[in-house]
């Protein structure tokens, strides 16, 4: 009874402490926010501050019948005081809150709190303490320039007598705290008979308020258990042979969005916690664990397999509890996602590599400088830059100003001194070389500042600018050539009535050149280009297919051609051909479309002309081939009727006698032979006019000559010839066909109307080409002059059936040279190689 008595007043006791202790740490954290207004420290007084109380409360909520969150409660108050002196950047005032935090303890009446309270402060001091002396930069420990060591003694060990004296203190308090139970319950049990209901009535409304008290706390922490994003577990050891055996005792929920798992999953796998671990990564759980046997804390940091498949980065702070022998009995701990940091870190790990990199391979060259211009650092763009403009060798500790001239020197001393002041410069120098060029050089000056936006000292950047001065002189010559061919680009758009527009479909803007304008009739400026202005001009026939073709084009194409009508402002009616290329974004959209249009109205018109002009000129060639068919015809009916039928006639009539007169019988059969010989004869000399010999028998010179022959039996003209080169294997039978036919021609020409006396035929073949020349001595004509007969054009139409060439030149009394050229196929003209090698 007595025992029991002692421990529920205890309980009451650690329940008002717990109470007070509260509203402790509401004050300290209230008191970290105020703090922050002076160095704008937010994120540190909520951050810490707050990660503080979560432990603080997860741990009690997940121990409830365990003092460890007490312990816990020493550390975080160790933390809040390094927090308060980080905030106030070192003032010695805010290691005061030591002592008040270690008083607070007092209040638990356990001496052994003001052990992580201790080690905690004295870890900040010499942490701290050496990093700020060090020169880390955003470390605050003390206001002082420096502490010696033996400063620095004499503080921690009186600080280790405050927590000395306070542990003393809660030791004693402890007790005569039992030595009052023990006599509060002696002398309640003489008052016994007499207060025992008043006693009770109290206890139990005492007792119901703690109740109530103790309820809505649990229900807190619960709530706080429930919603914090660590995970909180708590582990039993047990050891068969030797072995550790795990039982998961509690789990809190966080794990699902941690692991990917449910609290359920821990439960039935008592080892999925270490299932889930990467492979490559258990050692560090293995080579933790004796720490741990030990009784120490641990904290590991290890991959592990989330559910959903990715790998996750965990941070584990373990914390192990031994029973009375020393053995490992308990481990409790919280598990925080760290992805993020590992994954910032490597980040950053790359970046300072890239960094370095680029800073050893850019192309600016940079000069670290002491407040005394001295070079601290240097990349080796900057030593070749030094080398090659000032020609001097790059070295730490070198006095910068000693690489200028002597008349650069002053200036180039009071611009650093200026940067190193906070105004920042740059300039451009030349430097002249020997062999006569110019470096240029771009140099920036600016001052690098330290945490407390000191400037401690000075970059200069070097860049070289001499092909950016060089491109910049030659930009400055092509941008007046462009002003100029602007110009001339104006003046050839309007000679060759070409206009261009542009459509912006993000801004909505359509722009028309001049020449553009001035297709539609308009001058640049009279109306507001638009699509719809456009549409206007179009040609009614035309409009639906404009439109149309336009709407495909934007929706399918990159770019389109088309030709319509137009009607201007005056009412004329113009041919337009335009082009437009379509610009569109990533996703397909069209961003831009830019449009040529060219006025092809003349051209159209020409072409009109032209193929009007081509009818007539087929009409004509077909009129002549019907002329020289029926001249032909003519001739032979005139031959056949004139000669060749008188003949028959008279053989007919002998025939005729014959028959009626036996005595002149074989005198009358002689004669009628010798009529149908001269008959004959006849109408193979009428042939030999009509048709070519058979030019594949005797050739294409054999059938000019035998042309000529039978001339000279009927005319006394003189005849030269020249055959160069001629190789008829490579012409074809329509082409020797058609040259025989020229030249049939032409002698007739020269027959009828040339008088000549002497005619000059040339044929010659020269690789690819084959010219016939007829020339003769006559009277000659007028080229420029319209004939009415059809022996040329008979001429000209055979060539152009070989794509050939007719050049005739005459004049009045000057005779006549007809020159024809042909072009021979190539692959027959390689054959002539072959076979001329």
């Amino acid at each position: 009874m007595k025992q029991k008595t002692i421990e529920d007043f205890l309980a009451q006791m650690k329940k008002r402490a717990d109470l007070l202790m509260n509203y402790f740490l509401a004050v300290f954290f209230v008191i970290g926010l105020l703090l922050s207004f002076y160095y704008d420290t937010w994120m540190i007084a909520t951050g810490v501050g707050g990660l503080s109380l979560v432990a603080y409360f997860s741990s009690k909520a997940a121990l409830p019948e365990s003092d460890l969150y007490q312990y816990v409660l020493s550390v975080v108050l160790g933390i809040f005081i390094a927090q308060f002196i980080y905030q106030m950047h070192g003032m010695f005032e805010m290691h005061f809150f030591a002592f008040i935090a270690s008083a607070i303890l007092i209040i638990y009446r356990n001496w052994k709190l003001q052990i992580p309270l201790a080690v905690i402060v004295i870890i900040h001091h010499i942490v701290f303490g050496y990093l700020q002396f060090a020169g880390f930069g955003k470390i605050y420990f003390t206001q002082l320039e420096y502490m010696t060591l033996d400063t620095f003694a004499i503080h921690i060990i009186l600080s280790i007598g405050i927590f000395f004296l306070c542990g003393l203190w809660a030791y004693k308090f402890n007790q005569s705290t039992n030595n009052y139970i023990l006599q509060s319950f002696e002398v309640g049990k003489l008052q016994e008979a007499g207060q025992h209901k008043e006693i009770f009535i109290a206890m139990n409304k005492s007792l119901q308020a703690s109740n109530e008290k103790l309820i809505k706390a649990h229900l807190e922490l619960k709530t706080l258990f429930q919603n914090i994003e660590e995970v909180f577990f708590s582990v039993k050891i047990d050891f068969l042979e030797g072995h550790p055996c795990f039982t998961m005792l509690q789990m809190s929920p966080a794990c699902l969005k941690v692991y990917g798992y449910e609290v359920e999953d821990f439960f039935r796998n008592q080892v999925l916690w270490r299932d889930v671990i990467v492979e490559e990564d258990k050692y560090i759980v293995d080579k933790n664990f004796p720490a741990l046997l030990s009784g120490n804390s641990v904290v590991n940091e290890n991959r592990i397999h989330h559910k959903d498949g990715s790998i996750r980065w965990l941070q584990a702070r373990i914390k192990p509890t031994l029973n009375s022998d020393g053995l490992l009995i308990r481990l409790d701990g919280i598990t925080t996602d760290i992805t993020g940091k590992k994954l910032a870190q490597e980040s950053l790990q790359r970046s300072e590599a890239n960094l370095r990199t680029v800073f050893e391979n850019t192309d600016t060259g940079y000069l670290l400088l002491n407040t005394d211009l001295r070079v601290i650092s240097f990349n080796q763009q900057a030593e070749k830059f030094v080398a090659l403009g000032l020609n001097s060798i790059t070295l730490e500790g070198d006095h910068v100003i000693d690489y200028y001239p002597n008349e650069r020197k002053l200036v180039m001393k009071k611009m650093m001194e200026d940067a190193l002041k906070g105004k920042n410069d740059s300039y451009e120098m030349s430097y002249p070389q020997k062999d006569g060029s110019v470096i240029w050089y771009y140099i920036r000056l600016f001052g690098v500042m330290n945490q407390d936006k000191k400037i401690f000292a000075l970059t200069l950047s070097i860049s070289d600018i001499t092909k950016w001065k060089q491109a910049e002189a030659e930009l400055k010559m092509n941008f007046e050539k462009i002003l100029v061919n602007e110009k001339l680009m104006k003046e050839a758009e309007k000679l060759a009535h070409f206009g261009s527009w542009q459509a912006n479909f993000l801004n909505r803007t359509v722009e028309w050149s001049d020449e553009t304008f001035r297709l539609y009739g308009y001058e640049q400026g009279e109306h507001a280009p638009s699509y719809k202005l456009f549409l206007q001009h179009v040609h009614p026939e035309d409009l639906q297919y404009v439109k149309t073709t336009l709407e495909k084009a934007v929706r399918l194409y990159d770019s389109q051609k088309l030709n319509f009508r137009i009607i201007d402002k005056n009412g004329e009616v113009k041919y337009i051909h335009a082009a437009l290329m379509i610009e569109r974004d990533k996703e397909g959209n069209v961003i831009n479309v830019l449009g040529f249009k060219q006025d092809v109205t003349k051209k159209i018109m020409m072409e009109k002309r032209f193929k009007k002009e081509k009818r007539n000129k087929q009409q004509q060639i077909t009129d002549a081939v019907i002329t020289a068919q029926e001249n032909e015809r003519s001739f032979l009916g005139a031959e056949l009727h004139d000669n060749i039928n008188p003949i028959l006639a008279t053989v007919k009539l002998y025939l005729e006698c014959v028959i009626g007169d036996d005595n002149k019988r074989t005198d009358l059969l002689k004669d009628s032979k010798g009529f149908i010989n001269t008959a004959m004869d006849e109408i193979r000399t009428l042939s030999k006019t009509l048709l070519p010999p058979s030019l594949g028998e005797i050739g294409l010179v054999d059938a000019i000559n035998d042309i000529i022959q039978n001339v000279r039996r009927v005319n006394d003209l003189k005849f030269i010839t020249k055959w160069e080169g001629v190789q008829e294997s490579l012409i074809s039978k329509k082409m020797k066909l058609t040259i025989f036919r020229i030249v049939q021609e032409q002698l007739n020409n020269i027959f009828k109307h040339a008088a000549a006396k002497t005619v000059f035929i040339e044929l010659k073949q020269q690789e690819t080409m084959l010219e016939l020349i007829i020339k003769d001595d006559g009277v000659g004509f007028d080229v420029f002059k319209k004939r009415s007969g059809v022996g040329l054009q008979n001429i000209i139409s055979r060539t152009e059936l070989f794509n050939g060439k007719v050049l005739i030149n005459s004049a009045i009394g000057k005779g006549c040279e007809l020159i024809v050229k042909f072009e021979i196929q190539q692959e027959l003209a390689t054959m002539g190689k072959i076979l001329r090698a």
